[in-house]
């Protein structure tokens, strides 16, 4: 998969979003892709020999040329994916209707627009953020009734507490979207954003268990994105994700991202780690190649202190949790760590002849 970040303008303002340090510019500007670099795009998907063209942001459907790349993909015969906050212009809208739903995915990310938004009652009443905040809401119920099964809904786990999810699911029957949610893990980034501790991950891990029950009771399956870790449920818990057929996976691997300008980088948390300058000339292959062999000296110990010792970790079958949150962790006190022994090999030669 590879996404393309069509422009840096966003309509909300979530207080988890670990992209905002990469997206904001210190002169306020917009950016907006061109579409000669959407072309390069396009070219680049079909020498990588993928079938998705996947569009974010910001916000992607507020790009002026949101509609013609909607359509330039529609020609190159690429199913069209594109991750929203819903708030999408009616312009835009349209374009992803015109598409026939096997053509189409709108990855529609809840944001909670204060803590009683959406409260699963059918007005969706907003509390504290008032008229404005309502407006949003019923602006969203409408686009998703609209998308239908083009829309699959996502919610990022970005505190700790009571997980009560079930309002989801209450949107999914109104609005007949997708019957499947995805769930992600907000991750550290420099602007001090929302996310949870490690130390919680067990506490979430046993309520989003808990969840996928009550999701499959009602038909819903449940996908656990990057960033999960598998220590973070007990065996009760992993038995009862297998139950209700959760898509699980510990992972955390270069997606590819490319900006506006063409450049590569892993992830947006890692964006300003590793990236590679005009990336779209390359293939799939040979980026995630290169960010794995840059990674691959940070990847010796994860999230906890355990990580480094742990058999699914060093056997790779965890990933030791997202990057990210190891890096904030390497910043917070010093690690001590078992190293593999080809990453030791590996280090060792890049660091031959330098002063390090």
């Amino acid at each position: 998969m590879a996404n393309i970040l069509l422009t840096n303008l966003c309509n909300l303002q979530c207080s988890y979003c670990f992209a905002a340090p990469f997206l904001s510019d210190p002169g306020n500007k917009q950016q907006f892709l061109s579409l000669e670099t959407f072309e390069k795009y396009l070219d680049f998907s079909d020498r990588s020999g993928l079938q998705q063209v996947r569009l974010m942001g910001g916000e992607p459907t507020l790009h002026p040329d949101f509609e013609k790349f909607v359509l330039l993909a529609q020609q190159r015969g690429k199913h069209v994916v594109v991750f929203t906050n819903g708030l999408m212009p009616s312009k835009a809208l349209q374009a992803l209707l015109d598409l026939p739903v096997s053509e189409c995915s709108a990855l529609v990310n809840i944001t909670p627009l204060d803590d009683k938004v959406y409260s699963g009652d059918q007005s969706w009443n907003v509390g504290a953020q008032g008229k404005a905040a309502q407006l949003k809401a019923e602006r969203l119920s409408k686009t998703l009734s609209r998308l239908g099964l083009r829309a699959q809904l996502g919610y990022t786990i970005f505190q700790h507490g009571q997980l009560d999810l079930s309002w989801i699911v209450e949107i999914i029957d109104r609005a007949g979207c997708c019957r499947s949610i995805r769930l992600g893990m907000a991750q550290p980034a420099k602007n001090g954003n929302s996310f949870v501790h490690p130390k919680k991950y067990q506490q979430i891990g046993k309520q989003v268990a808990e969840f996928t029950q009550k999701a499959a009771k009602e038909g819903v399956t449940v996908e656990l994105d990057c960033g999960f870790v598998r220590c973070m449920f007990s065996e009760e818990d992993m038995q009862t994700l297998k139950q209700s057929q959760a898509h699980i996976a510990w992972r955390c691997s270069p997606v590819l991202d490319f900006d506006w300008n063409g450049s590569a980088f892993p992830c947006f948390p890692l964006a300003e780690i590793t990236r590679i300058e005009d990336g779209l000339s390359q293939t799939t292959q040979a980026l995630r190649a290169q960010f794995e062999k840059t990674l691959s000296f940070f990847r010796v110990c994860g999230i906890f202190p355990e990580c480094s010792s742990c058999g699914l970790r060093i056997t790779e079958k965890c990933s030791g949790g997202c990057l990210a949150s190891t890096l904030r962790r390497m910043k917070d006190q010093a690690i001590r760590y078992q190293i593999p022994a080809r990453y030791a090999a590996e280090f060792f030669q890049y660091h031959e002849g330098t002063s390090h």
